[in-house]
């Protein structure tokens, strides 16, 4: 088995929040979190990856055996990284996270105001989100340490696409240097076509949200804080960023998937009205599978294989295939 780039282990399938533009609202991943006897599974091959992902369709603080699933990859020299929302990184939990050795997370947060923030973010409070992010600062001040670094990640739909600058302000006034504002680019219900930046028919509003996005890349040189922008439109690769060649994803049950999009049964808006029911793709489940022979198999292969002159037919419909 070749050396991966990362390995994404859904540690947590639930979630606490029931964000509008969230695929969950279209599909159920389950209800679970991964236990540590399948983290075990994996645990025996983290020696082929640089760096372990914890994030999947869930939200990774659920997850009770999360900090132990930390150390044991850490034990196996792997950087860690995961996503939150950050709604429950409390004193005690920020604490852990600030000893733990976690290289990195990625913040949620895809409003700048409370009014924008809570009308896409339901069930969260920007106030308590902003709060937990400063006492994370005051916590590695604490202990004298640079880890975990955080970036802010943004969700950019027509509803928010007005506040990017604010946001970067939000990131300077939180001594975050890193923000990354993306596309919904996984699109499950026909309101999220209609909140999409990069679609054909949304061709109308491109020039608000490219003015938008020079507004605050001028802002973040001034401020010195690192931006990132996904672009509004195809740069016509083939070979998404996340790289099914070089990494792999886990689900929280065990099923060996080459990529988060892929590895639940996720249905996909293709059209304003036209809709794929079910996009998944499994090679086996390391709970009766060992991990090299999933990923050696022939099925598996023939997968990756077909990025050679295009991309694989489940990965059709996919915005990331296509820079988005």
């Amino acid at each position: 088995m070749q050396l991966l780039d990362v390995v994404i282990i859904e540690s947590s399938a639930r979630c606490n929040l029931k964000c509008t533009m969230c695929p969950r609202l279209s599909f159920s991943p389950g209800n679970g979190d991964m236990s540590l006897d399948t983290f075990k599974k994996i645990e025996n091959y983290l020696h082929l990856t640089y760096g372990v992902d914890l994030t999947g369709w869930g939200e990774p603080l659920l997850n009770k055996n999360l900090f132990e699933m930390i150390d044991r990859a850490t034990a196996k020299g792997c950087w860690i990284h995961f996503l939150t929302n950050a709604t429950l990184l409390n004193e005690d939990v920020a604490k852990h996270l600030v000893l733990s050795g976690v290289r990195s997370i990625g913040v949620s947060i895809d409003g700048a105001t409370p009014g924008t923030y809570e009308s896409i973010r339901i069930g969260a409070k920007l106030d308590r989100v902003i709060n937990n992010l400063k006492r994370l600062n005051e916590l590695k001040k604490t202990y004298n340490r640079t880890n975990p670094t955080v970036t802010l990640v943004y969700v950019m739909m027509k509803q928010n696409i007005h506040e990017l600058s604010e946001m970067v302000w939000l990131a300077f006034e939180l001594g975050v240097k890193n923000v990354v504002f993306k596309n919904q680019n996984v699109l499950t219900k026909p309101k999220d076509v209609t909140e999409a930046l990069f679609l054909e028919d949304q061709k109308g509003i491109l020039a608000d949200a490219k003015r938008a996005v020079d507004d605050a890349l001028y802002l973040a040189t001034v401020l010195g804080v690192s931006v990132e922008f996904h672009p509004f439109e195809s740069s016509g690769t083939t070979l998404c960023a996340p790289n099914p060649l070089r990494s792999l994803f886990i689900t929280w049950d065990g099923f060996v998937s080459p990529c988060c999009n892929l590895g639940h049964r996720v249905p996909r808006m293709v059209g304003p009205e036209e809709a794929l029911s079910d996009t998944s793709l499994f090679f086996g489940n390391i709970i009766d599978k060992p991990l090299d022979e999933i990923f050696l198999s022939e099925n598996y292969i023939s997968f990756r294989n077909a990025f050679t002159n295009g991309y694989p037919k489940e990965c059709e419909g996919c915005n990331l295939v296509y820079g988005v």
